[in-house]
């Protein structure tokens, strides 16, 4: 669902603004909103793979074990375990999981699909906020596509505790890499736009005009 929301909701959420923006269909199409969505493309994309292996590094380097761990790996060391020693070395025994999943369930920290999920969010309720006009939308149908924004991060997040995919701090800190990426990258991203509005130049920056004091 996380791959799926990153692949289609981006192009689709671009379409939906400009569909409400422009009086003609013709207009959506024109070379500055063209050269628009590819950066705004360009750098979600950035950000996902930067945001994405910032939480990978630090999976790697921490090695959590998920709320699962017990249940999926059975290590020797439980059978005669003793309470207050902290266990080094141990040796997954359950016949019926492989070494993939044995390694994936000391992966825990931080949530990868709450970094992600909650930077494509925000990112694509920035693109919503800067580009929709509020006088030809309508202040509810505005809001209401960023609550959707919104609202698939937080599911996104909330539904790896109740998997027991995560523990609630590992959620919390996936939801930090991603604000934290998307506020650097929609910085980025609107410096980018800006540029490229100057650099149109005659016609296009005149007909854009609207576009530019929104954002």
């Amino acid at each position: 669902m996380l791959l799926g929301a990153l692949v289609f909701l981006p192009p689709f959420i671009f379409l939906l603004v400009e569909c409400s923006k422009q009086s003609c269909y013709r207009n959506i199409f024109t070379l500055t909103n063209l050269c628009e969505f590819y950066i705004y493309l360009k750098q979600l994309v950035i950000g996902v793979i930067v945001v994405g292996g910032i939480t990978e590094i630090a999976k790697t380097i921490v090695e959590e074990h998920r709320p699962h761990f017990f249940d999926t790996c059975m290590p020797d060391t439980n059978l005669n375990c003793t309470t207050g020693n902290y266990v080094f070395d141990f040796t997954c025994i359950n016949p019926n999981v492989d070494q993939l999943d044995w390694i994936d369930a000391s992966r825990s920290f931080p949530s990868g699909h709450s970094s992600i999920s909650w930077f494509a969010s925000i990112f694509c309720a920035y693109m919503i906020h800067s580009r929709m006009p509020t006088h030809r939308a309508g202040t509810a149908f505005k809001f209401f596509l960023l609550v959707v924004c919104v609202t698939f991060g937080l599911i996104c997040s909330l539904t790896r505790i109740t998997d027991r995919r995560h523990h609630w701090w590992d959620v919390l800190a996936g939801t930090i890499i991603g604000f934290l990426g998307a506020a650097y990258m929609i910085r980025y991203t609107h410096l980018q736009i800006k540029l490229l509005q100057r650099k149109m130049g005659g016609k296009d920056i005149k007909d854009n005009r609207n576009i530019i004091l929104e954002i």
